[in-house]
């Protein structure tokens, strides 16, 4: 799919998300090749971006808005309503998640779940028949998005018996190792994101 590209001298391109998640993924493969690393800014939420680029400091925001198979996120919504803005391109990229864990670990050692709010919705079903016995628990704050609980299992030694639910991209950048894969209820939804400006 041909999308407008944006013009890379007005500035960077702040994401939802960090490094190695889907707002990743979706960026990559949507904007033309030699655009990023120093143009791409992790910011974690949509709170955040808009408020980048309210303040000017990012020329463009993405953002996801709709998974085909749970509906709209939550999170942008509300920003949505609250902001004006204009979008450049909508886009959309295929979404199954992954169970990952520390490369030195096995599933007999793990006793909890971390994963975004969203991903539960998408993976509830799955989650329960084949892990209901681990703890699940939400990301908030400043570990809001997987990639920061991707890091943490990889390099603090209390999250060793942590697994995380996301893309399956974040094993590689954190070397990580994927336990289970496909654990998304529906195996072809996928989720959209807008890329955005003032």
């Amino acid at each position: 799919m041909n999308i407008s590209q944006p013009d890379r001298n007005n500035g960077p391109i702040g994401l939802q998300g960090g490094k190695g998640s889907y707002n990743d993924t979706a960026i990559r493969q949507y904007l033309s090749a030699g655009y990023f690393e120093e143009r791409i800014l992790f910011l974690d939420s949509t709170s955040r971006v808009f408020d980048a680029l309210n303040k000017g400091e990012i020329a463009y925001g993405q953002f996801a808005v709709h998974n085909s198979w749970t509906g709209f996120y939550n999170e942008s919504l509300s920003h949505i309503a609250q902001n004006t803005f204009s979008i450049i391109a909508k886009y959309s990229i295929p979404v199954n998640h992954a169970l990952l864990i520390h490369k030195d670990q096995n599933l007999q050692q793990i006793d909890r779940i971390i994963t975004h709010q969203e991903v539960v919705k998408q993976c509830r079903k799955t989650i329960k028949e084949r892990y209901g016995h681990l703890y699940l628990e939400h990301t908030s704050g400043q570990m809001i998005d997987p990639s920061h609980t991707a890091s943490h299992i990889a390099r603090v030694k209390s999250f060793r018996n942590t697994a995380l639910i996301g893309n399956p991209g974040l094993a590689g950048i954190y070397d990580l190792k994927i336990e289970d894969g496909h654990l998304s209820d529906n195996g072809n939804s996928q989720s959209t994101f807008f890329l955005v400006a003032k």
